[in-house]
């Protein structure tokens, strides 16, 4: 029976590798951004005042510092830089000086699979949990009318992105089905060999 269980710790450890998920603090550890319309930087949340999105974002999560666009360019695109792919669990967001429409983007290997669709987000930091399986990139697109709510900024569409978990590595189903089908077989060779010393 000992000998048994091991078939049943392999899918386990599987399991709960998949599930490890990771707070990213720090953008460039794991994701790389576009070239083509420019970059987006870390911002220290004491050069901005207390009005903005980037003060909303963290008085919500603790956060010191927040990934954000440049120059108001639009969209920009973070490519993983790790093995396989992850999953987008969840992430803060706010328009750093007023409000505007924004559109994120989940893709796999180049083709979109998941989309936000968001509607006049302001300076209030909100959390979205996507949740988006197997995806290799998201991207971060405004549009509209930029409309400016606060005293401090009322240039452009800058935004500020928190506090943003991720699951490395996560298996695509075909790997899931591979596994059970090679944990199938090897039951069915276990059982044979038991069965045949009976």
């Amino acid at each position: 029976m000992k000998n048994k269980l091991w078939l049943f710790a392999i899918p386990a450890l599987f399991a709960a590798s998949a599930a490890s998920a990771e707070i990213v603090t720090n953008f460039s550890d794991y994701f790389t951004v576009d070239t083509v319309n420019g970059s987006t930087f870390l911002v220290p949340i004491t050069q901005y005042p207390a009005d903005s999105g980037f003060a909303s974002i963290a008085a919500k999560t603790g956060d010191t510092v927040f990934q954000s666009a440049a120059y108001e360019l639009s969209p920009l695109t973070f490519t993983y830089t790790g093995t396989d792919y992850f999953t987008l669990d969840s992430f803060w967001f706010a328009n750093a000086w007023g409000t505007q429409d924004v559109t994120i983007t989940g893709y796999k290997d180049g083709q979109a699979v998941g989309e936000l669709d968001l509607k006049g987000v302001g300076t209030d930091a909100v959390q979205y949990t996507p949740g988006w399986e197997a995806i290799d990139a998201f991207s971060i697109a405004t549009g509209g009318t930029f409309t400016p709510t606060t005293v401090s900024g009322t240039w452009g569409t800058s935004w500020a992105l928190g506090t943003t978990t991720i699951t490395p590595g996560v298996p695509e189903p075909e790997s899931y089905a591979m596994l059970l089908a090679g944990l199938a077989l090897v039951g069915a060779v276990a059982r044979r060999r038991s069965a045949s010393r009976v």
